[in-house]
């Protein structure tokens, strides 16, 4: 057992993974770098590194003991962060047949695998594996939603308000702040969890998820100041709400306007244009009758 290498980031499973998850990614890639069907000169050397990963991680006792090995000499998780250590693309593609089935009975399930793609392909992993192998369909959300709080625990403790830091970075793809929170967390603990939120949002000139509301609508407040005069208020909830979720933009609310413009100048016309035009014929009748 070597506890300077990450056995998880091997078999690309999480630390939280079921035992179940763990064995389904080492069948995969057991079977994608297997001798005979693996032509590249690396197979020995990959299939001894999945082996020697599958026989800690796959023994209960030897697990147990490499986590507390690893958590005693206070391993960071640096290979977590980092794909090249990964062979997920290999496990995935053994697991693809039986996924395109899923999800053509269940197409929610693409969406969601995605969203935790985008917090971990290891996470995204092992929620395949889970369902294709529990056969929680129905509950996808669900299973979705325990492993990803699972993760966000396991690597940045269990505050709501870090979990909610961590996603915002990992949207951004900010790993190099990553790391300094799990570091952080890891040294000072959940206790001491928004010491260190505060301390790397100063470092690295963060808003709060307040100050960016603050700020976007201000600048909401800003642009629908310009354009007031035609129809849209600086309370003017509904559009903002719009803009803020993406669902309109700038340019369309524009358009909007301009639509909105051409319909005052039609309705200026008829109130005021025609009466105007009525009064000048009738002015023009009665000089031509005299």
């Amino acid at each position: 057992m070597n506890t300077a290498k990450d056995y998880y980031a091997i078999l690309g499973v999480l630390p939280t993974a079921e035992d179940f998850v763990i064995e389904a990614a080492y069948r995969a890639l057991s079977k994608r770098y297997h001798p005979d069907r693996y032509g590249g000169t690396d197979a020995h050397e990959k299939m001894s590194a999945i082996n020697e990963a599958y026989e800690v991680l796959g023994n209960a006792t030897k697990r147990r003991e490499y986590d507390q090995e690893r958590k005693s000499t206070n391993q960071d998780d640096s290979e977590f962060f980092n794909s090249e250590f990964d062979n997920l693309k290999e496990a995935f593609a053994v697991f693809e047949d039986d996924w395109k089935v899923a999800v053509s009975y269940y197409p929610e399930l693409v969406s969601i695998s995605d969203r935790l793609a985008k917090i971990s392909s290891r996470l995204a992993f092992s929620f395949r594996v889970f369902l294709l192998q529990k056969k929680k369909y129905e509950n996808a959300k669900s299973v979705a939603d325990q492993l990803e709080k699972a993760f966000l625990t396991d690597f940045f403790g269990s505050s709501p308000a870090t979990h909610e830091f961590a996603l915002l970075l990992i949207e951004e793809g900010r790993k190099d702040i990553l790391l300094e929170l799990n570091q952080g967390i890891k040294v000072i603990g959940s206790e001491g969890s928004r010491k260190v939120v505060e301390r790397l949002r100063e470092k690295y000139n963060l808003m709060t998820p307040a100050e960016m509301e603050a700020k976007q609508w201000g600048h909401y407040k800003e642009f629908v100041r310009s354009i007031e005069s035609h129809y849209l208020l600086n309370n003017d909830t509904a559009t903002f709400n719009l803009w803020k979720e993406g669902k309109i933009t700038k340019e369309e609310i524009q358009s909007k306007i301009q639509y909105y413009k051409k319909e005052e100048r039609i309705i200026l016309f008829w109130c005021i244009g025609v009466p105007i035009l009525c009064v000048i014929a009738v002015v023009l009748l009665d000089v031509f009758l005299i």
